[in-house]
């Protein structure tokens, strides 16, 4: 619902949630697999719409997944 309700004139859109919810929008959107986004992950959806009101389950795709680097304390 807060997808759709977004301005059609905004074409890029960042949403930043905490899990298990963003994950399961990642799924909801692009229906790809069962992906749990780490801690400071990024993920970058395409889709092609004229207006976020007509966004659905599925139909996007998804491009790029970032998962932060875990570097060792010293």
């Amino acid at each position: 619902q807060v997808i759709r309700s977004l301005p059609t004139q905004h074409r890029v859109s960042a949403i930043i949630g905490h899990n298990e919810i963003i994950s399961d929008l990642l799924l909801f959107l692009t229906g790809s697999g069962d992906i749990r986004l780490p801690t400071g992950s990024l993920a970058v959806i395409q889709t092609e719409l004229r207006s976020w009101r007509s966004i659905k389950p599925k139909g996007s795709k998804l491009e790029h997944y970032f998962e932060p680097i875990h570097q060792e304390s010293t």
